[in-house]
């Protein structure tokens, strides 16, 4: 049985949000160094906490598809930030996502997100009675007479504008520790086939299955951890094993994930060295990984919160005995609203019942009578 697997992935490295530096208070020079294995590119340095790149890539995938693609966050060539995206979760439609970059070795704070996209641009054919046996070959790129057995990479034109460029100075740099491979000519590539022939494990991909959070509820909380969190959105899951990891801000809370819907789902905060704020990260089996647009904030661990609401009297000094947020006081006008609703159709359908009821007693009542009068007979026919 034949399947298509990856041989050509295509990477966009197009901008980043909100980056923070090394250290606090001085701007960051920042620059993303990326690829597969040690076939790596670089972007230029701009100097921005908003900088943007729309730098293109592309990498041939020769290895297993449990191989990642991996995005480092440098700022003045110091790693701060990193981003792994499995080559298996990658399909054939082109989109853009923001992603976090996740803590780097012991650094343990928010660095920004990253957008990017990465799609299988082309496939080859594999046969599961000989693996060897594919449309594609490895060709002699390294100049030594040998063939690839690994994973090779090319750079072509990119352009913030989407047009063509000429290589000259708009390509990629290379990392000082990577190699750099020419395009590869005649032959060696598959062209591109038709969506219509995609099957597993590539799939087709659609932006509107990614998970998407709109609301956390509360939206901030205690380094401590160990809180309630709820998050409410779309496509969050098709069940709790259909889910393969939730991060707040940067740490991992999947463990913790209680499932309720696909539009809700809660988890439970775990502790924090240091105070943060950023999005919460929902990756499933079924849409892949979306980014909230909106932030958690990890507070100070004895840092007071305004939003507290003390019921019950006074409230007393440190003692927090109930928090709601907007979200929460809005969820519960609304199931109010609906519950009121409901208590008056049900009134309603009983006063429908009610006349209903009356008027069968009525028509009983005339037919007893009509019976008396003509056919005595039968009810004692009735009796008996």
């Amino acid at each position: 049985m034949e399947r298509e697997l990856p041989q050509k992935v295509t990477i966009t490295v197009i901008s980043g949000r909100q980056l923070q530096g090394r250290r606090k208070g001085e701007p960051i020079r920042a620059s993303v160094v990326f690829g597969l294995g040690k076939e790596l590119f670089q972007t230029e340095e701009v100097e921005s906490t908003e900088p943007f790149w729309n730098q293109e890539a592309h990498v041939n995938v020769s290895g297993k598809l449990t191989d990642s693609l991996k995005f480092k966050l440098k700022d003045q060539g110091h790693t701060i930030g990193i981003i792994s995206v499995p080559i298996s979760s990658l399909t054939r439609r082109k989109h853009d996502q923001w992603i976090p970059f996740q803590p780097y070795k012991k650094d343990r704070s928010y660095h920004g997100d990253l957008c990017l996209s990465c799609y299988v641009s082309e496939v080859r054919i594999a046969s599961d009675l000989s693996p060897t046996n594919s449309h594609s070959s490895s060709e002699d790129v390294s100049g030594s007479g040998k063939k690839s057995g690994g994973i090779g990479a090319h750079f072509e034109k990119w352009s913030p504008l989407g047009g063509k460029l000429g290589i000259g100075n708009n390509r990629l740099s290379s990392s000082s520790d990577s190699d750099i491979r020419k395009d590869l000519s005649g032959g060696g590539h598959l062209s591109p086939i038709d969506d219509e022939r995609m099957s597993s494990p590539l799939g087709n991909d659609d932006d509107s299955q990614l998970p998407d959070v709109s609301g956390i509820s509360p939206s901030e909380g205690s380094t401590h951890g160990n809180e309630r969190i709820v998050l409410r959105g779309t496509n969050l899951g098709e069940s709790r094993s259909d889910i393969v990891k939730v991060l707040l801000v940067d740490v991992d809370c999947t463990k913790t994930v209680e499932y309720f819907s696909s539009g809700k789902l809660v988890i439970t905060s775990l502790p924090r060295d240091m105070p943060t704020t950023g999005p919460v990260v929902v990756e499933t089996m079924s849409g892949g990984t979306g980014v909230s647009s909106v932030h958690f904030t990890y507070t100070k661990k004895d840092q007071p919160r305004p939003d507290v609401l003390h019921l019950g009297g006074t409230p007393s000094s440190g003692q927090r005995k109930s928090r709601l947020s907007d979200q929460e006081i809005a969820d519960l006008q609304a199931e109010n609203k609906s519950l009121k609703l409901q208590v008056k159709e049900l009134k309603e359908s009983k006063i429908e019942m009610s006349e209903e009821l009356t008027s069968l007693r009525g028509y009983l009542e005339r037919l007893l009578s009509t019976i008396m009068n003509n056919n005595p007979e039968l009810l004692e026919l009735a009796k008996e």
